[in-house]
């Protein structure tokens, strides 16, 4: 089948699978938040996640857990482990909003990252149009009056805090474009399985060092699986979509996230959002729609 799809379609699939994967996860995960710690949260979204693949190794076989870079796997892994770390600092020491607006700055970190890893330099217009999209994300996600944006610097903000937040989201950008280096020697699959296994191992020891580990309920275990399982096969398609599309190209079509979160949440949850997030939104689908028709052009 794979054969009778033209190759620039295929790209698109993958690149809307991993884009809609997001909020999938997203819904699970804030069905759990509450009732558990973060740590708690973070280590179970990985066991649980590893666990609902478990069917590929009675598949695959123990190949599937072989890879032909070791010690990138492993870097990866610690690279992704310290920026997860660094965001629930982030979390713990500033505002909620201030957090989510420096994760925001991840995309626009690939280039960088693509650059000093793969030696690949973007165009001039290429890394335009991200930053576009990116400044429709930030208008997306901002609070909808004054107060609430005042509300972004409380918690005495310490600037410490905020280079750590975004050191994660700089960390979390160069853990994408290391799994794209690694999927020129193992499969993305492989990269995927390699990736979970460690996570749930470094999340496991973080949170029993801790004394963190809260115990789940049947219905916490169900939307630990649902999500985890969601945002371990997104991986492989989002490690797909690199081998497609540029680092810009890439990140400016992850902020598509944000609006199809925003419909998800007013659709389930019945959310609604200011004129300036709407506004922010628009921005994010022209420039996405600008970007198709430019690399089609190509």
């Amino acid at each position: 089948m794979g054969n009778l799809i033209p190759v620039n379609l295929k790209a698109y699939i993958y690149l809307a699978i991993t884009v809609l994967s997001v909020p999938l996860v997203a819904i699970c995960i804030k069905q759990v938040t509450g009732d558990l710690n973060n740590d708690s949260i973070v280590f179970y979204r990985h066991l649980f996640g590893f666990i609902s693949l478990m069917p590929l190794i009675f598949i695959y076989g123990m190949e599937i857990f072989k890879t032909n870079n070791l010690k990138y796997n492993i870097a990866r892994a610690v690279v992704t482990s310290l920026a997860i770390w660094l965001y629930f600092l982030t979390l713990s020491n500033i505002s909620l909003g201030l957090a989510g607006l420096l994760q925001l700055c991840s995309p626009i970190f690939l280039p960088l990252a693509a650059l000093i890893i793969l030696k690949i330099r973007e165009t001039k217009t290429a890394i335009a149009l991200q930053l576009i999209a990116f400044i429709g994300a930030v208008l997306a996600s901002m609070p909808d009056n004054e107060d609430d944006i005042k509300n972004l610097f409380t918690m005495d903000t310490d600037l410490i805090f905020v280079f750590a937040g975004l050191l994660s989201a700089i960390l979390g950008a160069f853990s994408m474009i290391m799994a794209k280096k690694l999927s020129n020697h193992d499969s993305p699959m492989q990269v995927m399985m390699f990736f979970s296994v460690s996570l749930t191992i470094i999340s496991g020891f973080w949170v029993v060092i801790n004394g963190n580990l809260q115990i789940p309920s049947m219905e916490h275990i169900i939307y630990f699986t649902i999500g985890g399982c969601i945002a371990n096969f997104s991986q492989i398609w989002a490690i797909k979509s690199l081998q497609y599309f540029s680092s810009a190209n890439y990140g400016l079509f992850m902020f598509c996230s944000i609006p199809v979160s925003y419909i998800s949440g007013y659709f389930i949850y019945s959310e609604i959002y200011s004129p300036l997030s709407i506004f922010g939104m628009a921005i994010i689908i022209i420039v996405a729609m600008a970007s198709v028709i430019r690399n089609n052009k190509e």
